[in-house]
């Protein structure tokens, strides 16, 4: 009596564990859903394009490495090499974008109006900036939301006398602060269940 006993009650605690893994993760699978949607028109096109370089999953998410696209929509992280800003930093352009995943975590279905219209305001201001003065703007990184993506993704502060910056990535701490105990109880509760694993795709 006592093996049987031992034996079933771990089994059931077991699938009473993957069947509340399941529910939670649709359920934030739906708290994400737009973004999400348009993150599988976004993969689905790059696909069309062949422009995968990597494909990896890191707990619910999926990092996708590309030959030019620097893009984060709920699950589906899209990062480039081509767009790492520091030598000593490891692929500091996908911690950034692992840094605006946790904001689509935090906001849910108001990521996009929140984050994602002001960082698309800045990539067309960086674009405008570049074709009309003839050189690059570097306080792209400097401002809301993207500042909160760096302090988010881990990123430390570059060692420059630039005193705005420095502020701008200070005043992101409140954010970092205040957020921190939602991210680390979601990630704590997978680490059991969702291990860090990982594949390539290849283009032939």
């Amino acid at each position: 009596m006592k093996k049987v006993y031992a034996d079933r009650i771990p089994y059931k605690f077991l699938c009473f564990e993957m069947m509340n893994r399941k529910l939670i993760l649709t359920l934030v699978f739906l708290w994400e859903l737009p973004q999400n949607l348009l993150g599988i028109v976004v993969l689905a096109v790059i696909m069309v394009r062949k422009s995968i370089l990597k494909f990896e999953l890191k707990n619910h998410l999926f990092c996708i490495e590309t030959q030019n696209i620097g893009l984060s929509l709920g699950w589906f992280v899209f990062w480039t090499p081509s767009g790492n800003r520091f030598s000593s930093i490891e692929n500091d352009c996908l911690l950034h974008e692992l840094g605006h995943a946790k904001q689509s975590l935090m906001l849910g279905p108001f990521y996009l109006i929140v984050v994602g219209i002001p960082s698309l305001s800045r990539v067309v201001y960086r674009c405008l900036y570049r074709r009309i003065l003839g050189f690059a703007w570097n306080n792209y990184y400097n401002g809301f939301p993207e500042n909160w993506a760096d302090s988010l993704g881990g990123i430390p502060i570059p060692k420059k006398n630039n005193t705005k910056a420095i502020r701008n990535r200070v005043a992101s701490k409140h954010f970092h602060l205040s957020s921190d105990f939602l991210i680390n109880q979601f990630y704590s509760w997978q680490k059991p269940f969702l291990k860090k694993s990982q594949f390539s795709y290849r283009n032939q």
